[in-house]
């Protein structure tokens, strides 16, 4: 019998044998051929039905051992739920049949990841890609990994690779955006800008980051440099030319979907707004892309740009001037001059205030005015209405606590567009992922982790909650109504269900009785009258062997707000909008030497109305070093697993100074570590602690 024949007989043979499958309901049991019973198992491992999928393929497998496909999509699975030592020999029994795929090579790679085999992960997909050098996936996962080990230049060009071939893919979209925000800069060539403003607007993107390189590389370019110049020099001048060329689908796209921190691009995007409103033909002649997106900007930084008194005039009068208009005209010119005259108003007032906005709620507009309205309209009023939804967990009583509420009532913190959302993992392999030195440890991670999101604020880390851990049940609570009814209107916008939004109390919550698998407390409990004991609380309300996600504020890193706060007193600045432009004015005008001047640095929260407010105005602050969170940590009874990183430079850092401690766990030398680099934690880094089993 020849191989062609000895095939044939393979496939009649596979052909008539059959799949015994039980039934869950105690039934007769189902009889299925290998296909049929491989259709079924797939359809619910594509349909999220794990636990099913899995019977089904080792079914087939008792009675087909070497059924390759069923070996490699348990192995898939055991990926997937974390579980990569078992992964490991599903796959590499696949292996050892012979006629290796490139998904073959992709699924062993993410196991041999997994289990800490670097190396080897990389010689799989090294592997795949000689079979199959157009799978998306393989170049996606490549380019994690170099960029783990910190080769940025080859992992930019894989993630690259990975969405030219799948430009379609959301998540590789994602992983390209990652690996753009944790560099330094990018290069100029001349795809990259497009390739930016897609990321920018791909959902799931952490767009903070990656908006503070998109503006490094609007600045790279010799014309953004030479106007900067010229406007720190006093001798710029906003002109048609210089107006067209701000029409790009990059710089639309900074404005749109994340907040601009960067003083000189804030000076110019000031400037274009002042030269729209006053001068109402080059308004009509901008680019639509660029007036539209203006006021996206103005209302996500809460109109924080100054204002003199020469735009109020003008603004009251184009105010006054719409209120005749006939907005039903606009549905035959959606971006002709009366569009444009909205959107100038939207780009210094919030459109829903005008009496004029109950007629353009009614209207129905394609974009990009369809897009304006939405947002300075619809999703206000939207969150109106989920506001009497929410119900409380907790009574708030506290003097403290009734101030902050009151904070951030009237400023909800952040305002947000998109957060970063990846592959659902389970909370241990998304640990180990973070951690390495908890692989092998003997630690409790629930399927279904009981998650609390305690000053969940407006629902970002929630949301990425939600959509990143594998059955997390996430309960999200704050003191601020406002701040939550933003936040179920995003959960919803990202089309998750799942979060159970609730008005309450750190202070009151109950403790025993009430105990979650894991909590976060984002920068929250530097806000209480007395951290301590709001971490105690949430400590009581761990079950033994949780995990906690903490971020406070640095003592060290926060000195040039501890100046700033000092000329705000001493200025008297009100914390209202109008007093937080004027002070804002003064930062931005002080001179580089000044204690103060690093608040204004890119990427800040200083360059919104909200954020600033929560930067420079707060109420109630407390800041820690390194030594006294060792401290707390040590009377809580709680143990450090470590610091998050959002670069890898810290890490670096770390590793060349203190070449004994590989964990990175030793809060003493993090301590040297700030003193020696002051801006170690500029960004509040959250750092993640484990209550034991008693």
């Amino acid at each position: 019998m020849n191989r062609q024949q000895r095939r044939a007989e393979e496939r009649r043979r596979k052909k008539h044998k059959r799949v015994t499958l039980e039934r869950r309901d105690g039934g007769q049991p189902i009889e299925l051929t290998l296909v049929e019973a491989y259709r079924a198992a797939y359809e619910a491992q594509q349909q999220g039905q794990l636990d099913q999928a899995s019977y089904i393929y080792n079914r087939i497998l008792a009675t087909e051992p070497g059924h390759i496909d069923a070996l490699t999509n348990l192995g898939m699975i055991a990926n997937m739920t974390g579980h990569s030592e078992e992964a490991l020999k599903l796959l590499e029994s696949a292996l050892a049949k012979g006629r290796p795929t490139a998904e073959l090579y992709l699924n062993y790679g993410v196991a041999l990841r997994g289990v800490g085999r670097i190396g080897d992960a990389v010689a799989a997909y090294g592997k795949g890609l000689e079979i199959d050098p157009e799978l998306a996936a393989l170049h996606h996962n490549l380019g994690t990994i170099l960029q783990n080990l910190g080769d940025l230049d080859t992992a930019l060009a894989s993630f690259r690779k990975a969405v030219e071939f799948e430009p379609n893919d959301p998540a590789l979209w994602r992983g390209l955006a990652n690996c753009m925000a944790v560099r330094a800069d990018l290069p100029d060539d001349p795809t990259m800008g497009n390739e930016i403003a897609v990321c920018l607007t791909t959902p799931g993107v952490e767009t903070q980051l990656l908006s503070r390189r998109a503006i490094g590389f609007l600045k790279n370019n010799p014309t953004m440099g030479e106007w900067i110049a010229a406007m720190k020099a006093d001798r710029f001048i906003l002109d048609a030319e210089k107006i067209q060329a701000m029409g790009s689908r990059l710089i639309a796209a900074c404005l749109i979907y994340d907040i601009v921190r960067d003083a000189d691009m804030e000076q110019l995007f000031t400037r274009l707004r002042r030269h729209l409103l006053l001068d109402a033909a080059a308004r009509e002649q901008a680019p639509a892309i660029l007036v539209f997106a203006l006021p996206m900007q103005c209302f996500l930084n809460e109109y924080a740009y100054y204002e003199t008194a020469e735009e109020t005039a003008a603004l009251d009068a184009l105010i006054t001037r719409l209120g005749t208009a006939d907005m039903v005209t606009l549905a035959g010119d959606q971006t002709g001059p009366l569009a444009r005259d909205i959107a100038l108003v939207g780009a210094y007032r919030p459109l829903n205030d005008m009496a004029f906005a109950d007629t353009l709620d009614r209207l129905v507009f394609d974009n990009p005015l369809g897009a304006l309205i939405g947002r300075q309209i619809k999703e206000p009023r939207a969150e109106a209405k989920l506001r009497i939804t929410i119900e409380p967990l907790t009574e708030i009583t506290g003097t403290v606590s009734t101030d902050v509420r009151a904070h951030y009532e009237e400023n909800p913190y952040p305002r947000w567009q998109n957060t970063a959302i990846g592959s659902p993992q389970s909370m241990g392999m998304i640990l180990v992922s973070q951690f390495p030195h908890l692989q092998g440890r003997e630690m409790r991670y629930p399927e279904n982790p009981r998650m609390l999101i305690a000053g969940c604020g407006t629902g970002m880390d929630a949301i990425s909650s939600a959509a990143t851990i594998r059955g997390a049940k996430i309960t999200a609570m704050d003191l601020s109504l406002t701040s939550l009814a933003y936040a179920k209107r995003m959960a919803a916008d990202f089309g998750i269900g799942s979060i159970d939004f609730r008005h309450g109390d750190i202070l009151a919550l109950p403790g025993k009785g009430l105990e979650f698998d894991v909590i976060q407390a984002y920068g929250v409990l530097h806000h209480m009258r007395d951290p301590l004991e709001g971490w105690r609380i949430l400590t009581d309300c761990l079950h033994e062997a949780g995990l906690m996600r903490i971020a406070l504020y640095s003592e060290i890193a926060r000195q040039p707000v501890v100046a700033a706060r000092e000329l705000i007193a001493a200025r008297g600045y009100p914390a209202t909008t109008e007093g937080i432009r004027e002070c804002r004015r003064e930062l931005l005008a002080l001179p580089d030497d000044h204690p103060a001047k690093p608040v204004t640095r890119e990427g800040s929260d200083f360059f919104a109305t909200s954020t600033c407010r929560d930067l420079l105005f707060h109420g109630e602050e407390h800041r820690f070093t390194c030594l006294q969170i060792a401290d707390m940590i040590k009377e809580l009874g709680l143990e450090f697993l470590g610091y998050e990183f959002l670069s890898g430079e810290t890490g670096r850092r770390y590793a060349e100074r203190f070449p004994k401690d590989p964990e990175f766990t030793d809060l003493r030398n993090w301590h040297a570590l700030e003193e020696e680099f002051p801006d170690t934690f500029i960004g509040t880094d959250p750092f993640w602690v484990r209550k034991p089993e008693r």
